[in-house]
């Protein structure tokens, strides 16, 4: 009987056994490490886009109405967006809001006060009180993180922080995407690293016990 060339089979198969484990472990890392990667992207691309910038820029100005900065960032919505942030705001804000439209001066390529003006004669001059009568709680809403219903780009509705950051993203297809930590290069390493300690240390701890094993039986 070779104990010696058993050994060196038995530490060969158990090593190659060990690595194809390995690399199986690998597959399970870097299938969950690149959809961590497309979920991070995915959010990354939605979060950034034009349509979350504006909606943004509307619940900034409404939540935070600084008249100093207020026709600035009014001038910047669509026409809709500016319909919708002046309908939210209060009548003391409004009747500031269009004071300071007709005095302040008009930038280069922005619509004409008139115009905006039109625009928001549009809005009910009476929906904020209409809906505190409707619902005599609505005040209380306002402490609850806001909620925009876009329906454009991909992005059916965008749940906000309470400081205007994004909570998560219903998306047109049913889909919800929700913030993810950066991708780190964890996963690729242990991808390369599984399938050599899955060979190395089965084929070692078998040449280890033969080597001891020798001792006792060689004359």
């Amino acid at each position: 009987m070779n104990f010696k060339e058993g050994m060196r089979r038995l530490a060969l198969l158990l090593g190659v056994l060990g690595a194809t484990l390995g690399c199986f472990a690998s597959y399970m890392v870097l299938r969950d490490g690149m959809a961590a990667r497309a979920r991070y992207k995915t959010f990354e691309l939605s979060a950034t886009s034009d349509v979350i910038q504006q909606e943004r820029n509307s619940w900034t100005l409404t939540l935070r109405y600084a008249p100093d900065k207020a026709i600035e960032t009014f001038r910047k919505l669509p026409e809709n967006q500016q319909r919708d942030v002046f309908g939210r705001l209060t009548q003391e804000e409004r009747a500031d809001l269009a004071a300071k439209l007709k005095c302040e001066p008009l930038p280069s390529g922005s619509p004409s006060t008139a115009a905006t003006m039109e625009n928001l004669s549009h809005v009910d001059p009476y929906a904020e009180y209409q809906h505190a009568k409707d619902d005599p709680y609505a005040c209380t809403a306002e402490l609850d993180p806001p909620r925009s219903t876009v329906n454009k780009g991909g992005i059916k509705t965008i749940h906000w922080t309470k400081d205007l950051g994004v909570e998560s993203i219903e998306t047109e297809d049913g889909a919800t995407l929700y913030p993810t930590p950066r991708p780190t290069l964890w996963p690729y390493l242990l991808a390369v690293i599984f399938p050599v300690f899955g060979f190395v240390i089965p084929w070692g701890l078998v040449c280890t016990l033969a080597w001891v094993g020798v001792g006792f039986f060689e004359k």
